[in-house]
């Protein structure tokens, strides 16, 4: 949606030179058969009974007051050229060319918006007079100089050739051409008549000449991207100091969850899918992330979008309460999600245990030597998470067929089946029940991990008789000895 308003007025008007803004100057002009004498001060703003002889640039501001007419701006005379940022000009005699240009960034840049001039070859040499052969062709128009009419003279400038059909009007070149914060008009060459009709010659014959201009109105609406439907004044200003009937401001009341003196983004947390203007049928609302109630800043990443076929594109910054994940929904590193509790829920991400610790979820209870980084649980089932080879609910005992728990073996433990091997003892009953300790000095503590296999099948050393060893054994333990002794069992 767009305000509808037809009148735009410029928010700040500014020429190099008016006439006179320092003192009071005569201006003596002979025209016809009628001398006429002109007196120009322009310190002090103009006022219909107290100072009409102002010509400040504020006075081409449109007022729709009757004597509208009687006041104007005039600039010194003899200086040229000159530049004021205007659209649409009523002047009283049409320079013999200018140009206009328009800045979407307050002034800093600026673009050639049309050519103007009674001799386009002549003043603007290479610029084509046209008719335009595409709606953004540069061109130079001839239809709007030259000495005729000597007053109410008329620049029209239209941004959108209505000669051109326009399908979207959100295509990027039609927004190109009517987006804009800044005109500015160059008034490059003037209109003179000669000499004959001055009563006493002068140094200089262009000192008579000078630009006025009385009325300046820009057509247009405020553009919102088809996020708003009114306006409102820009703090700081100077224009929106003015309040004629039908002025249109400066900055859009945004809706759709938009923000900018445009509607041109988005709000803050309301990232979850990409910008895009206001449609007829659809007006693009932008989304709201979803954080699970853990923090209230995102950002959108295409990435994420695309991945996702276009369900999501918010990413949460820096989640609260031990959270983690694109939306918040997983906890942190040392956190588990207590399974009584809900995504949303600030106390949902459980500690981790360490030895000195206790904690309130026996899922979180891992065995800091057989648990990665000394006891760190998965975020969502709050099961500890073991190393290579190790296994358990705390982490606590080796894999089927490693042995070795220790601290200090990135993997947890070792694994020697199918390797050379000091001894090798085929047991027929569970290892439990029979006192190892009793016959065997081991080089260290060593844990026992056993597995329902025949270890002695291929095996290239071993001291069971071929009877014992074409036996599948129920269970089988790996021992290494300090000193090479004999073990017999009967």
């Amino acid at each position: 949606m767009e305000q509808k308003t037809k009148f735009h007025f410029v928010h700040h008007t500014k020429v190099i030179t008016y006439c006179h803004l320092k003192d009071i100057i005569a201006l003596y002009l002979q025209i016809q058969n009628e001398r006429k004498c002109f007196i120009c001060d322009s310190r002090r703003p103009y006022n219909l009974q107290h100072n009409t002889n102002s010509h400040r640039i504020e006075n081409i501001i449109t007022t729709f007051q009757p004597e509208r007419k009687m006041s104007w701006w005039q600039s010194e005379n003899g200086v040229f050229p000159k530049r004021t940022s205007l659209y649409e000009l009523i002047l009283f005699i049409r320079p013999a060319a200018m140009l206009v240009e328009k800045s979407k960034d307050f002034g800093r840049t600026w673009k050639v918006f049309r050519y103007f001039a009674e001799d386009c070859a002549n003043s603007f040499p290479g610029v084509s007079d046209g008719p335009a052969d595409s709606i953004d062709d540069l061109i130079c128009d001839s239809r709007y100089s030259g000495a005729e009419p000597s007053t109410d003279g008329e620049v029209v400038l239209k941004a959108l050739d209505p000669s051109f059909d326009i399908h979207d009007p959100y295509d990027p070149t039609v927004q190109e051409l009517i987006t804009l914060t800044n005109l500015r008009v160059n008034f490059t060459h003037l209109i003179t008549l000669g000499d004959t009709l001055l009563t006493q010659r002068r140094r200089n014959p262009q000192d008579k000449y000078y630009h006025a201009l009385y009325e300046m109105v820009v057509r247009g609406s405020c553009f919102c991207n088809g996020h708003a439907s009114q306006c409102i004044p820009v703090d700081g200003t100077r224009g929106d100091t003015f309040s004629e009937p039908g002025m249109v401001h400066g900055r859009c009341v945004c809706q759709h969850n938009t923000a900018g003196y445009n509607c041109e983004r988005c709000q803050d947390f309301y990232h979850d899918a990409p910008w895009r203007p206001g449609g007829k049928t659809d007006s693009d609302v932008c989304r709201r992330c979803n954080c699970h109630g853990h923090l209230e800043k995102c950002h959108f990443d295409l990435a994420r979008y695309l991945a996702t076929g276009g369900v999501s594109g918010g990413v949460c910054d820096d989640c609260r309460n031990n959270r983690a994940g694109p939306q918040c929904e997983l906890c942190g590193p040392y956190y588990y999600q207590d399974p009584q509790r809900s995504v949303d829920d600030p106390n949902a991400c459980i500690r981790e245990c360490f030895p000195f610790c206790s904690c309130p979820h026996p899922a979180c209870e891992c065995d800091a030597d057989g648990s990665v980084d000394r006891g760190l649980c998965d975020p969502v089932t709050g099961q500890c998470v073991c190393k290579q080879n190790v296994e358990g609910e705390r982490c606590d005992r080796c894999k089927f067929g490693f042995y070795g728990f220790s601290q200090d073996d990135p993997s947890g433990c070792q694994c020697k089946a199918g390797s050379k091997l000091d001894f090798l003892l085929c047991i027929l009953t569970h290892f439990t029940e029979i006192f190892i300790s009793e016959f065997l000095i081991c080089t260290q503590p060593v844990l026992f991990s056993c597995a329902e296999l025949n270890l002695c099948g291929e095996a290239a050393e071993q001291m069971t008789s071929t009877d014992q060893c074409s036996v599948k054994y129920k269970y089988a333990a790996v021992i290494t000895f300090l000193l090479d002794n004999t073990l017999s069992f009967g």
